[in-house]
C-alpha cells in the first residue's frame, strides 16, 4: 500500500505505537501469570526453567516498551505527537498482520505459539504442522515453521480474511513506513521532513537504554526501524537472539517438561482479559467480581495510567529542565517496578470471584480515559504529584478497612516517594 504523506506516514505510526503498548502489556501479563517457586511443588529442573523464562518474557516486555519510545521518537520527528492511547483488549487493527489480536493471555503454549505468530520473520511459513516434524532450534540454519496460531485457538480470535492493504508481517508495517519516509525525503527534502525537535525524544542519557537513540535524518530513522524489525523476527544468522527465536526455545522447553511431567502447570489459572470496567453486555474478556481483587485491580489500573501520564509529559514536554526532566523518568522507572510489578504479581493470585471458580485474576492495563496530559507545565505537574498522593491513600485503605495484603503499604510508600520527587518542581514558577 503506497504511503505518500506525512499523514499516512503518523497514521501509521500511530498504529505501531499502539501495537508495541500492547504488546509489552500482553507479554507483562504473561510474565505475571508464571509461578513462583515458592507457589508449586516443582522440581529442580522445572524451579530452574520458570524463574529463566519469566526474567526472558520480561526482558522481551521491556525491549517493547524500548520499541514504543522509538516509534515516538520516529513521531516527533516528523512532527507528529507522542502516542501512548490504545484499545482495549483485546485489540484488533487493520495496521495489524492478519489474524493478530493482541490479548491478554496466562502463560501457556497456546500464548507462546501466538507471541510465535506476532514475531514471526517475513519468510517464515506459518503452516498447521506436526511439531515433531520440526527443525530442532540448535541445528536449524533457518528459522523454523510456525503453527498457524489463531487456527488452534478459540473462535472469537479466529484469523479474519485478508484484505488488500493489510500487513502480512510486522515487519511489512514498518517497512511501509520506510517506504513513506524515503518517499517524502525524495520528494521535499530531510529538513523539510525531519522538523521535530530532537532534544523531545527518548535517548540513553535519560533512559539508559543503548537502542535508544534520537531521530534526525532519513539514516537515523532507517536505523531505528532496523532495531524495531530485528529485535522482534531477527533476520538469517541472528533470529535465535530475536524475539521470536527465544519465543521458540521457551516453547520448545516447556513441551519437553510438559511431556516429562503431564502434570507440570507453571503458571497459575489466570484469565483471559480480564476487566473491570464496562458494560458487560459489550466488553469481551471475562469480567472479575470478587469485591476485593476489583479494588486492587481499579488502584493498579490507576497507577498505570498515571505512569502513562509521566511517560506522555517527558515526551511532550515545555519548559522542563534537564534535571526535571530525568526526574519524570525515574519515576516512570520506579513506578514500574516498585508498584506495577508488586501489583501485577499479586493481582495473578487473588481470587477472580464467583463467576470464576478456580480462577485468578490479573493486571488489566485499563485506560479508565485520555492518557492526554495539559500543555501547561505547573498545571501538569501538579496533577501527577496530586495523583499519586490519592493513590498512596486508596492504597493504605484497601490495607485499613478491606484487609488487602500488605505489600499495599510498601506500593503506597512507592507511590508517595515518586510524589515526593515531583513537588520541588511544581513549586517552581
Amino acid at each position: 500500500m503506497p504511503v505518500i504523506t506525512r499523514e499516512e506516514v503518523i497514521s501509521l505510526l500511530l498504529e505501531a505505537a499502539e501495537l508495541e503498548h500492547g504488546l509489552c502489556c500482553s507479554y507483562l501479563y504473561a510474565a505475571f501469570t508464571i509461578k513462583r517457586p515458592e507457589q508449586a511443588a516443582f522440581t529442580a529442573e522445572q524451579e530452574d526453567a520458570v524463574t529463566r523464562w519469566r526474567k526472558l518474557v520480561n526482558s522481551v516486555a521491556q525491549e517493547e516498551m524500548l520499541h514504543l519510545s522509538l516509534v515516538c521518537n520516529l513521531l516527533t520527528a516528523v512532527g507528529g505527537p507522542p502516542h501512548f492511547e490504545r484499545a482495549p483488549f483485546p485489540q484488533r487493527s487493520r495496521y495489524y498482520p492478519p489474524g493478530i489480536t493482541v490479548e491478554l493471555l496466562p502463560f501457556a503454549d497456546e500464548t507462546i505459539t501466538r507471541f510465535l505468530y506476532i514475531e514471526r520473520p517475513e519468510h517464515v511459513e506459518v503452516t498447521e504442522i506436526d511439531p515433531a516434524l520440526e527443525a530442532h532450534l540448535e541445528e536449524a540454519d533457518e528459522p523454523p515453521m510456525v503453527a498457524a496460531a489463531l487456527e488452534t485457538l478459540a473462535e472469537e480470535t479466529q484469523a479474519r480474511e485478508e484484505k488488500p492493504g493489510d500487513y502480512l508481517t510486522v515487519a511489512h508495517l514498518y517497512a511501509a513506513i520506510e517506504d513513506g519516509l524515503q518517499s517524502l525525503v525524495e520528494r521535499m527534502g530531510e529538513d523539510a521532513v525531519f522538523i521535530g525537535p530532537s532534544q523531545a525524544q527518548a535517548t540513553p542519557d535519560y533512559f539508559h537504554l543503548p537502542d535508544l537513540r534520537a531521530v534526525v535524518d532519513l539514516a537515523s530513522a532507517k536505523d531505528v526501524l532496523a532495531v524495531l524489525i530485528e529485535q522482534g523476527e531477527g533476520t538469517k544468522g541472528d533470529w535465535h537472539d530475536a524475539h521470536y527465536g527465544r519465543f521458540y526455545a521457551v516453547r520448545e522447553e516447556l513441551r519437553t517438561l510438559r511431556k516429562d511431567d503431564p502434570q507440570f502447570e507453571p503458571a497459575h489459572p489466570a484469565l483471559t482479559n480480564p476487566y473491570v470496567i464496562g458494560d458487560a453486555a459489550d466488553a469481551e474478556g471475562a469480567r472479575i467480581d470478587d469485591p476485593l481483587t476489583v479494588k486492587v485491580m481499579e488502584l493498579c489500573n490507576g497507577c498505570y495510567q498515571t505512569m502513562t501520564h509521566v511517560l506522555v509529559r517527558f515526551f511532550s514536554h515545555a519548559g522542563e529542565t534537564d534535571e526535571a526532566l530525568r526526574v519524570l523518568v525515574k519515576g516512570a522507572v520506579d513506578m514500574m517496578e516498585d508498584v506495577i510489578e508488586p501489583l501485577g504479581k499479586l493481582l495473578v493470585t487473588m481470587p477472580a470471584g464467583p463467576s470464576h471458580p478456580g480462577a485468578v485474576a490479573g493486571p488489566s492495563f485499563e485506560l479508565y480515559r485520555s492518557v492526554a496530559v495539559s500543555p501547561h507545565r505547573r498545571a501538569t505537574w501538579i496533577m501527577l504529584h496530586e495523583r499519586l498522593s490519592e493513590l498512596a491513600s486508596f492504597a493504605d485503605r484497601l490495607v485499613d478497612d478491606d484487609g488487602a495484603p500488605e505489600r499495599l503499604t510498601d506500593v503506597a510508600g512507592a507511590l508517595r516517594d515518586v510524589a515526593s520527587t515531583l513537588e520541588p518542581h511544581f513549586r517552581l514558577p
